[in-house]
Order: C-alpha cells, then structure tokens, then sequence
C-alpha cells in the first residue's frame, strides 16, 4: 500500500495565491484557513495575519499583510517578492476549494502519525492509568481529529453554514452582497440582485435592439469599480467596443468620432476619457467562431493575469457546437452548460448576449418571453437569471412602414399614438431571476444617438 503524504507545499502554494488575487476564496472559506494546516512557516504566518486583517475588519491585500511579515529568519526569504510569485505564478482559483479539503487531509494525517506516536510511547510507559482510561483518552482525541476535518470539508454543514455567515458579515460590512452592482438601478428591481460571481446571465433582444449597448455600459460600469472585465465581441472589434464606450461616456455619436467631426474641447474631453480608460482592468477580445474549451482557455488566462471578474460574451451563436452534426437544441444546452460550468469553476460571472427567435414578431403581443432564446425553453435551465431588453419603438415603427398605403387609418393613427408614447424608450423584462417575481418589467431611457441606456429614476447617467 502506498504511502499518503503528510504535507502538501505546492497546493498550499496555489491556495494562498488564489487568496491573494481574489480575497473573496478567502472570505468563502475563512473557516478552513487556519494557520495550522499550513506546513511552510511562511505559509502559516500569512494565513495567520490573514485571520488577524479579517478579525479587524480590514482588507486582505497584500500591503496589509506586508505590514506584519518580517524576512524569514532561516532562509532570508522576501515576503514581499514571495507574495508577489504567489500572485503571479501560484495561484489556482479553480482547485482552492478542492485544495483546502486536501490541506485539511494531510492535517488530520500528521496529526493521527503524531498522535500515533505519542500512543505507542504511552502504551511501553508505567502509569497509574489503566490501559483502558488510555484508550479511551487516544479514542476521544481521533474523534476530535475526524470531527474537525468533517468541518473543514466544502460540502459540510458546518463548512458551509461557516461560509454563509463569512458572506452575510462582509456583505453587512461593506453595505453590499459580494457581487457586481447593475449600472441601472431598473436592472437591480427586476433581477432582485446584483450580478453574483459564479452565475450565468443571459441578455435577449432583437437584431440591433441594443444588447451590445447595454453590456458595454456596464462592463465600463463594473471595470469603474476596480472589478477586472473581459469582453468577448463577434461583432465588433476593439477598437470600435472602446469608441462605442467612449460614445456613450461623453455623449458625443460614434459617428463623429469615426468621422473626427469634434471640437477641439470635445477632443480634449476624448483625451483625457481615453487616458483613464486604460487604467481600468477592461479587456475586449475579437471571437469569430470559438468553442466552449477556447472560451475556456481565455476565461482561465484571464483570471490567472487578474482574477474574477465579469466576462461578456457577445454573441452566442458565434460559439461553435462540439459536435457539428448535433441538432439546435443539443448544440445549444451543450453550451450554455460548459459555460455555466466555466463560470463555477473561475468564480466568474457569465453575461451571455443572444438574438431572440424571430417568430416573436409575428405573435400579437410581440414582447419576449423565455421561450424565445437562443435554443429555445430548454436551454434556459443553464442560467441563473434571463433578461430581455424590448425596444417597442423599432416593432411599431417597423409595423407603420409595412402597412403604408394597406392599413386603415384608424390602426394607423392608434399605432402612431403609441409610438409617440414609447419613443426614446426601451423596456428591460425579467424572464427568470432568482430573487424575485418573474416577468417584472421597467422602462428606462433610450438615448440611440449615443447608443446609451438611462435611468427613468436618475437625472443623470452614471458612467465613467
């Protein structure tokens, strides 16, 4: 039989890296960081400090953590080019949770072997305690080992009752749930939630009914707050997802910036916008025809270089089918459940652009429901929450121009009418959420001439 390892460097290595680039692993199991079941000393120490930051209310980052470390003393190891390598290097936000259940293992082996040790010492030793009040001494302290590493375990009670109370205190201590705020506080009512790491969001429109708009101001929005971004775009190349965000930030038409139809006040405004553009942790990517593992491969990279963050990706029917022989409805479960998965295993949240079904049109009441995504009701169960943006404008307008000169003017002057109601308007309908009533419904601001949505409730736009 072979021999189990009573340490596991490289894995407390990936752990601690993990918690450095994303404090929120560390905030998820703070039950299970204990400094004991780190071997290294160095590893123990920050563990260590990580708890004391915590215990304090105080962020856990490195320069804090700096501030507590000295050299080590046996091997003049830095801990601040330590951290950094493990950072950099080490860590492994996927496998944390199956790393700590390992740490917590190798514990529990170290201490039966020492334990052992210390019984068979015991057992040659004259005492005046029977052999049996020994034995029940030795069974009281293996229950409290087991006892302990079933605690430590991801899928516990305890475990996870520990993790729960972690993310209520810190959601009360920042005024927030650890999750990425919606731009538009309409998105916030009809979801019931901000966008929560780990989870998969689908955004449905019409062709040209906005979705790209929309995710782009909140991708600008969340990289705004220091939350790192990834935008996947098959429609658009970089550069024009940037000229489009920096459209929507100044309130001058792409157009004209495309064109350079702008004052010299208005280029100095760009210049200084694009500045800080570049400071913000926002990537946008150009896809043509990726499948779920490429997407995988630079989801992972990407978390790797910043941690989790928000990945856009727009749109679905750019990603590719494993099997190209598979029908619409097999290709399209198949994919929004790797990149369901994808999401769980990087801590990421998922925002999934899609083109409704056209037979939408053709219903009497043409607003969408959850049937009319990409691959129909039965690619649904892979999202957490759905999103449909309704722009009633574009139908009606479309409505007016195929009926000129057929329809009679009393349908005319009503459709008319209507239109002039929900002019520069769009509707953002719940199809499914979590955390509320389904098919909740607001209206917000259209403005397509900087190709930007607003708040009813607000006076002014938040953006960059």
């Amino acid at each position: 039989m072979a021999r189990l390892a009573l340490e596991n460097i490289p894995g407390e290595r990936a752990v601690l890296g993990a918690a450095l680039r994303d404090p929120g692993i560390f905030w998820q199991h703070r039950a299970r960081f204990r400094p004991e079941i780190f071997v290294g000393k160095l590893h123990s120490r920050i563990v260590a400090v990580m708890n004391k930051l915590a215990d304090s209310d105080r962020e856990i980052a490195s320069p804090a953590i700096l501030g507590f470390l000295a050299v080590d003393e046996d091997d003049g190891v830095s801990p601040e080019g330590y951290l950094a390598t493990l950072m950099t290097e080490e860590a492994d936000n996927a496998l944390a949770a199956d790393l700590l259940d390992d740490l917590s293992e190798t514990w529990a082996r170290r201490q039966m072997a020492t334990f052992g040790e210390a019984l068979l010492k015991e057992s040659t030793k004259d005492s005046r305690d029977s052999a049996i009040e020994r034995l029940d001494r030795a069974v009281a302290t293996v229950k409290a080992i087991a006892e302990t590493l079933d605690s430590d375990r991801v899928g516990s009670a305890d475990a996870a009752i520990d993790r729960m109370i972690a993310q209520v205190v810190k959601a009360h201590q920042v005024g927030h749930s650890d999750g990425i705020p919606w731009f538009l506080p309409e998105l916030q009512r009809i979801t019931g939630d901000d966008l929560e790491f780990s989870r998969l969001i689908g955004l449905l429109a019409d062709t040209a009914g906005g979705k790209t708009s929309l995710m782009l101001q909140q991708a600008a929005k969340t990289a705004e707050t220091g939350v790192p971004v990834l935008v996947l775009s098959g429609d658009q190349t970089p550069e024009e997802c940037y000229m489009q965000i920096a459209s929507q930030a100044l309130g001058i038409e792409s157009a004209a910036l495309r064109k350079g139809q702008f004052t010299s006040a208005e280029f100095s405004q760009i210049e200084t916008f694009t500045r800080g553009l570049k400071r913000l942790p926002i990537e946008i990517r150009r896809i043509f025809r990726p499948s779920t593992r490429d997407i995988s491969n630079m989801v992972r990279s990407f978390v790797r270089r910043r941690g989790r963050g928000l990945v856009a990706i727009d749109h679905a029917k750019r990603v590719v089918f494993d099997d190209r022989r598979a029908g619409i409805s097999e290709g399209v479960n198949q994919v929004f459940g790797d990149l369901k998965a994808l999401m769980g295993a990087t801590g990421c949240v998922g925002l999934v652009l899609m083109q409704r079904n056209s037979e939408g049109n053709r219903r009497d009441d043409p607003r969408p429901m959850l049937g009319d995504i990409y691959g129909g009701m039965g690619a649904a169960e892979s999202f957490d929450t759905v999103i449909a943006l309704y722009v009633e404008e574009r139908f009606l307008a479309l409505q007016m121009k195929n009926g000129a000169g057929r329809m009679k003017s009393e349908q005319w002057d009503r459709i008319n009418a209507r239109l002039n109601n929900v002019r520069g308007k769009a509707e953002l309908i719940g199809l499914k959420v979590r955390f509320g009533p389904p098919d909740l419904a607001e209206h917000v601001e259209r403005e397509a001439r900087f190709t930007r949505f607003v708040s009813s409730r607000a006076a002014q736009p938040e953006f960059l």
